[in-house]
């Protein structure tokens, strides 16, 4: 069987896919950092009554501890950050039968934004690299166990349910749950016709970010109250968040997204993996129910 690795294993959709193709005897290894999660991982698959996960506990940054990482490996799946794509084609040689990579839709953005500058040079290695690859760009993922996204909005509404937003909250997001990343990943990695293809998945339909909030709001049996202030004005305010108990701490490149649209075309995560995204209220349910 051909071997797969998954870089950054231990938490988000590296860890549910580690799951899934665990659980489907897939020849899967896991390769994080943090040995404290990939245990806990491994012991709740265990309470399951699967058998013993297979990891491997590796700094993906460095060249040397990832090649011996990725010995008899054909196959890597990259969960963890775009940057890593050049580490693991040196690592391996550019020796590989695919690479599949999560980037991330905020290399669209118009704004100066270090998280999209390392996700276009991602692109830029994958397209020079002899191996197959596929880079798959996702716009807010939200659903993963331990992510942040709906948990800091819910905790935002509870501490204070008057929720200050640039444009009132019009700017328009594309939320998408982890469960149909996963389902992206899997496709991607089953599909010869999804080699060599950047591919953006997003939820089913744009909304405002302000019907976003209220939608999460509601999720936890809360209301919440949008208040538009001017994107300048809540910027400044930012940093002062880490100093109000109960608030999530917010920064400005964060206020400052919130100024631009990010809806995008899923037609090509639709036709060539076949995934059709769930509805965010049944996103929500599945967060839910954890």
């Amino acid at each position: 069987m051909t071997s797969i690795a998954i870089i950054g294993a231990s938490s988000g959709p590296g860890a549910t896919l580690f799951e899934r193709l665990h659980a489907k005897g897939t020849n899967v290894v896991g390769i994080a950092r943090n040995q404290t999660k990939m245990a806990a991982l491994s012991k709740l698959n265990e309470e399951r009554g699967l058998p013993p996960l297979r990891w491997k506990q590796a700094d993906a940054n460095n060249v040397e501890d990832l090649r011996k990482a990725l010995e008899g490996v054909r196959i890597v799946i990259e969960c963890a950050a775009a940057h890593l794509v050049q580490v693991i084609l040196e690592a391996t040689q550019h020796d590989l039968d695919h690479l599949i990579a999560v980037g991330s839709a905020r290399r669209f953005t118009s704004f100066p934004d270090a998280h999209a500058a390392s996700v276009r040079a991602m692109e830029r290695y994958a397209a020079a690299s002899p191996v197959p690859v596929t880079l798959l760009h996702p716009t807010m993922i939200y659903g993963a166990r331990g992510e942040n996204n709906v948990t800091r909005i819910v905790q935002f509404v509870r501490t204070c349910p008057l929720i200050p937003l640039p444009k009132g909250g019009r700017a328009l997001i594309q939320p998408i749950h982890c469960d149909n990343v996963v389902d992206c990943l899997e496709s991607a990695l089953e599909k010869q016709e999804a080699k060599n293809k950047t591919i953006i998945i997003a939820g089913p339909e744009p909304m405002s970010y302000a019907d976003f909030v209220r939608a999460c709001a509601r999720s936890a049996g809360l209301a919440a109250r949008i208040v538009p202030l001017p994107g300048g004005l809540l910027m400044a305010a930012a940093p002062l968040s880490r100093f109000i108990p109960g608030l999530p701490d917010i920064d400005k490149s964060e206020v400052r997204r919130l100024m631009e649209d990010k809806d995008v075309d899923i037609s090509v995560m639709k036709k060539l993996l076949g995934v059709t995204p769930f509805s965010l209220e049944e996103g929500l349910r599945r967060v839910e129910n954890q």
